[in-house]
């Protein structure tokens, strides 16, 4: 006997983006300066996967300074913190939503939501501008 009902799939919309920025430590300004540190090439190859799926994501090696800072801590307009890692590629999103400058937290950036390819699991969000894209990644949602 054929199901009378349709299943509903589509995901509860995630937090609006975060528009205070809570700085935790010197930043040097709009630097995109890479995260490079000699003699840790391991660790630097490390996979980080989705925390929900166990996706592979991105790698340490990835990883970028936006605002002096790899690691940042932001709030949206209700409040809720996030902490966030960026990253200059992230093969393992999809980048969902109509591409918007509201409430940005990295100035002269539009944002997208990132969702892990697999589970399509809201991870954060991919930030654009005329000459350079990132992603700031909910390290809550990671796992490395």
């Amino acid at each position: 006997m054929p199901l009378s009902t349709t299943i509903n799939t589509r995901l509860p919309e995630p937090p609006p983006l975060l528009c205070y920025r809570l700085d935790l430590g010197h930043g040097i300004g709009d630097q995109n300066d890479t995260e490079n540190s000699p003699g840790q090439d391991e660790e630097r190859e490390q996979t980080i996967l989705c925390r929900f799926c166990g996706s592979t994501i991105t790698s340490k090696a990835e990883a970028v300074r936006k605002n002096g800072r790899h690691d940042h801590v932001f709030f949206n307009p209700s409040g809720i913190a996030f902490e966030i890692s960026c990253f200059k590629n992230a093969p393992g999103c999809v980048a969902e939503g109509k591409t918007t400058t509201d409430f940005s937290w990295f100035s002269g950036y539009a944002w997208q939501y990132a969702l892990c390819a697999t589970c399509l699991t809201h991870l954060g969000w991919r930030f654009s501008s005329n000459h350079d894209s990132f992603f700031g990644l909910i390290t809550g949602r990671l796992l490395t």
